[in-house]
Formats: C-alpha cells, sequence, structure tokens
C-alpha cells in the first residue's frame, strides 16, 4: 500500500518514484491532475499501460478505478482522460 496516496494496487509505487523521481523530474507529462503527486501516479499508469500494451477501453477502466480516490477524484475529466490516451498511443 502507497503511504502517500493509500493506494493499494500497482498503479501508485510512490515508494519507487522517491528513488526514481529526480530521474523522471522534470519529464513527467502533465495529465492534467490538481497536483504533481497525481500527475506522477497517472504517469505510472502510463507507463504501465504502455508496457503491457493495454486498449483504450483498459486504460480508461484504469483512470475509473484511480478517481474512486477521493484525492484523485478528477483522473475521468476530460482532460486527464484525454491526455493519458494519447501518451498511452504515442
Amino acid at each position: 500500500m502507497c503511504n502517500r496516496c493509500a493506494l493499494l494496487c500497482s498503479i501508485c509505487s510512490c515508494k519507487d518514484l522517491v528513488i526514481n523521481f529526480a530521474f523522471l523530474k522534470g519529464n513527467i507529462m502533465g495529465y492534467g491532475m490538481f497536483t504533481s503527486h497525481g500527475n506522477e501516479v497517472v504517469h505510472e499508469l502510463v507507463t504501465f499501460a504502455k508496457k503491457h500494451m493495454l486498449n483504450e477501453k483498459s486504460v480508461v477502466a484504469m483512470l475509473v478505478a484511480l478517481s474512486k480516490n477521493e484525492t484523485f477524484s478528477e483522473a475521468t475529466d476530460t482532460v486527464v482522460r484525454e491526455r493519458v490516451l494519447i501518451a498511452t498511443t504515442s
């Protein structure tokens, strides 16, 4: 479980982000989340989706699941969804 956002899934691996974020800093696309932590979590989702070649339906389902957490309720906003889908197909 993530200590920062209390997600119990592989989408958020904040403990790993603490180690790896210095490398990624400045390279994380703005996905339209309200916080930098939200953008980090969505970036991990995008990375996972690209690695496993998930289809659009699966990616949107992951965003819906993420939005169930009050901290990330904006994950299903149009701007976030569109940016994530662009990022996962590029």
